[in-house]
């Protein structure tokens, strides 16, 4: 296979999406190196890697001018089109792959967001090649553009829906209203957010069963029905939560509210008096 029928492959298996297509040119330990963002997959998480990359990109790629034929291997220019319509496309931007070989198949590509003149290729592509060794790894194949579509998911489902006081969500249930996978929400939740599942659904659902109890209509309350409401099966599993979530269990948050509320209304009297 020849570099322009590589180039050729390549650029037809990203425009299809095709993760299968795309790895059959690659060797097994290959790395993609996105320069913009600054960090590298390889080897089983590239998978993953590129899945999500598909899904985020509606781009249409399409060589732009000859191959230009490095020590290592080749470069091409590319333009990106916006594929919402393919009859009048819109150029969106222009860049520059750097691919590496092994043996005839593709040991490494570094991706530029930009493009630079004939000259100076050849010397971009050398520092790129050196960068991508350095370059931060996308564990899990999981890129900081997609942690970061699935931190702003999350924040849209907390706000908007109600699925976190659900009493049969799960991670994986969870995971499938994000649009990401299992091990992807688990990582971001525990090195993005600082948390992990089971803190995050409580989280909601504390702060749900307090806005229950303090919209109370009377001093009785039921904390069974505050707890099944809340996502809660049991008053325990309301109690845990709350626990952990403000350290202290329902009854007492109650309490604690009771004697804020009283002690307000004794400051509000006093002024009235004084006034």
């Amino acid at each position: 296979m020849d570099y322009q029928e590589m180039a050729d492959r390549y650029i037809d298996a990203w425009n299809r999406r095709s993760v299968a297509d795309l790895l059959r040119l690659m060797t097994p330990d290959a790395t993609y190196h996105d320069a913009f963002w600054g960090e590298s997959c390889s080897g089983r998480d590239l998978v993953r890697y590129l899945d999500a990359s598909f899904k985020e990109d509606t781009g249409f790629y399409q060589q732009d001018e000859e191959i230009i034929t490095t020590p290592s291997g080749f470069v091409f220019r590319y333009l990106s089109f916006d594929q919402q319509n393919p009859k009048r496309r819109k150029l969106r931007f222009k860049g520059v792959d750097v691919i590496t070989l092994d043996g005839g198949l593709i040991a490494g590509v570094s991706d530029i967001y930009c493009d630079t003149d004939t000259v100076q290729l050849l010397e971009v592509a050398t520092r790129i090649e050196k960068r991508r060794l350095e370059s931060n790894v996308a564990t899990l194949g999981l890129s900081a553009k997609t942690a970061g579509r699935i931190k702003r998911r999350l924040a849209e489902l907390g706000e908007n829906t109600t699925i976190f006081i659900d009493s049969s969500l799960t991670a994986r249930r969870l995971a499938d209203r994000v649009g990401c996978p299992v091990a992807h929400l688990i990582h971001v939740l525990e090195t993005e957010k600082d948390t992990n599942f089971r803190q995050l659904v409580d989280g909601h659902r504390v702060s749900f069963a307090t806005s229950l109890l303090l919209a109370r209509p009377g001093a009785s309350i039921d904390l069974e029905k505050i707890a099944s409401l809340s996502g809660f099966k049991h008053v325990e599993d309301l109690d845990e939560g709350f626990q952990s979530i403000l350290g202290m269990t329902a009854a007492d948050y109650l309490r604690h509210s009771d004697q804020q509320s009283d002690c307000s209304r004794q400051e509000d009297s006093a002024s009235q008096n004084i006034s």
